[in-house]
C-alpha cells in the first residue's frame, strides 16, 4: 500500500482554467521524477502534496508524519546566517541538533566557510544548498525538492547527490523531485510526464 497516492487532483486558479495533476503513487524510500516544459503545474503538484495548495477535486491520501520542502526560490530568512537558517525550524529531535551535526551537514555539501554567512551573502547554488538542509532539519519522512541542482556545477551535484543517497537509506526519506537537467536529478523509482 502507498504511503502516498493522489488521484484525480484538479487545481483551481483566479481567472484561469483548472489543471489536472497527474496521479502520484510513492511508497516509503521511494524516489519519484517530475518532468515537464515550464508552467506545466509541477511545482502546483508539489506545493498540494505538501498541504500549501487546496484542490478543487480528487483525492489526496498522505501517510508521511514529516514533510521537508526545498523551495526552487529558496525563501531563506535574508538576516540570518546559514547555519540560522537551517536550524530556524529545526525541532528538538532534529538529527542537526546533536553536537556537530549541522557543521558536518554544512561540511558534507561544501559549505563549512560558508555556514556564519548571511543568506544575502550566497550565492544562488549555495543558497539552494542551505535550503536544503533547512528541509531536511526536520528529518522528513517526506522530501520534496524543486529543481534543487539548477545552480549547481558537476561536483557539486555529486556532493548533493551523495549526501541525499545516505539520508535516504539511513531513514528511508521518500523523494518527489523536479529536475529540468536529468543529469541534476536522483535515480528515480519512477517518472511522471507533465
Amino acid at each position: 500500500m502507498s504511503c502516498l497516492s493522489a488521484r484525480g487532483l484538479v487545481v483551481a486558479f483566479d481567472g484561469g482554467a483548472p489543471l489536472r495533476l497527474p496521479d502520484v503513487d510513492l511508497e516509503a524510500g521511494g524516489c519519484i521524477a517530475l518532468h515537464g516544459p515550464s508552467g506545466s503545474g509541477k511545482t502546483t503538484l508539489l506545493r498540494v502534496l505538501a498541504g500549501l495548495l487546496p484542490y478543487r477535486s480528487g483525492s489526496l491520501r498522505n501517510e508521511f508524519l514529516r514533510i521537508g520542502f526545498a523551495f526552487q526560490d529558496n525563501r531563506l530568512i535574508p538576516h540570518l546566517s546559514a547555519r540560522q537558517n537551517v536550524l530556524f525550524c529545526a525541532p528538538r529531535t532534529s538529527p542537526f541538533m546533536v553536537p556537530g551535526a549541522v557543521d558536518a551537514a554544512f561540511d558534507a555539501l561544501g559549505l563549512a566557510n560558508r555556514a556564519d554567512h548571511r543568506a544575502t551573502q550566497l550565492s544562488g547554488g549555495e543558497a539552494q544548498r542551505v535550503n536544503l538542509l533547512r528541509a531536511l532539519s526536520v528529518r522528513p519522512d517526506l522530501l520534496l525538492l524543486d529543481e534543487i541542482g539548477a545552480n549547481t556545477d558537476d561536483k557539486t551535484w555529486g556532493r548533493i547527490a551523495a549526501y541525499l543517497g545516505a539520508v535516504r537509506a539511513e531513514h528511508q526519506t521518500a523523494v518527489v523531485q523536479i529536475a529540468h537537467n536529468p543529469l541534476r536529478c536522483l535515480e528515480p523509482h519512477a517518472r511522471i510526464e507533465f
